[in-house]
């Protein structure tokens, strides 16, 4: 049996299930955290504080880490990862959708098609991880009311502001690389 060469679409199709697996790892680890107690909590914080406290020292100077500190910058790394993954879902699933081999015009645009689908894949990509991240933060933070843990509308907006820069972070590398092959 011979081997066939693998198919835009099915390498399309392929990246988009690791990059959804990554999400999904992601969205476990971020709230399996919500779940524990606040003594789980507090004990994962103080952890990950001496594992950090030498790095951030430098930042804000010696004996200014504090366990707040420590899990505001976890809430905003982790959603800058998890938009940094979610766009790429987003976007491979809107390239396997509209064709993965489609023809795009030079304003990036997608040749053909209804109004909806004007708009360039990365953009619809960036504007969905935005969307579902959202969602994946209100939801860490309305688990917490069941731990018996503080659910804060800050940690909601903080976590949107990380997912946000992970988001752009990704589009900008999308922007780059189509670019470079263009």
């Amino acid at each position: 049996m011979k081997n066939r060469p693998r198919t835009t679409a099915n390498k399309t199709g392929t990246r988009l299930v690791i990059w959804a697996v990554l999400a999904v790892l992601l969205l476990a680890f971020i709230w399996g955290n919500s779940f524990l107690s606040v003594k789980q909590s507090t004990d994962e914080s103080g952890w990950v504080m001496k594992l950090v406290t030498p790095l951030l020292e430098k930042f804000v100077g010696a004996g200014n880490v504090t366990d707040h500190l420590v899990r505001k910058i976890a809430h905003f790394v982790e959603f800058a990862a998890l938009g940094f993954v979610l766009y790429w879902v987003m976007r491979l699933a809107g390239r396997r959708r509209s064709g993965a081999g489609s023809v795009f015009s030079s304003d990036g645009r997608r040749s053909g098609g209804s109004a909806s689908s004007a708009a360039p894949v990365g953009f619809r990509a960036l504007f969905r991880a935005l969307l579902w991240g959202f969602f994946a933060g209100f939801l860490d933070e309305t688990i917490q009311v069941f731990t018996g843990r503080g659910p804060q509308i800050t940690d909601v907006w903080l976590d949107f502001a990380g997912l946000t820069c992970g988001a752009l972070l990704a589009a900008l590398i999308g922007l780059l690389v189509r670019e470079r092959r263009d």
